[in-house]
């Protein structure tokens, strides 16, 4: 199962999005964050998936991500755990 925090909800996160904003200035930022727990999962996935986002106006406009950044926070997490990244 994935769980899922938005900017909204998640403490902290609101600041994470106006840094994002300095580093990228012009764009579209949005940011979320997963918590993966014992025998959680995601799929493969395609980060640079596009989709459609509704902006004011009733422009909608096709986006993509462009960072991505994985962080863990396990204690003593080593790769031989499991969880880590594959770049395929």
């Amino acid at each position: 199962a994935h769980k899922f925090w938005s900017s909204k909800t998640a403490p902290g996160l609101e600041a994470i999005v106006r840094a994002i904003s300095v580093l990228q200035p012009g764009r579209m930022n949005t940011f979320s964050a997963g918590k993966y727990e014992k025998s959680n999962h995601i799929e493969p996935h395609d980060d640079r998936a596009y989709a459609d986002v509704f902006v004011e106006g009733g422009v909608t406009l096709k986006c993509s991500r462009d960072i991505a950044v994985i962080y863990y926070l396990t204690k003593d997490w080593t790769s031989s755990d499991g969880g880590q990244l594959i770049d395929i």
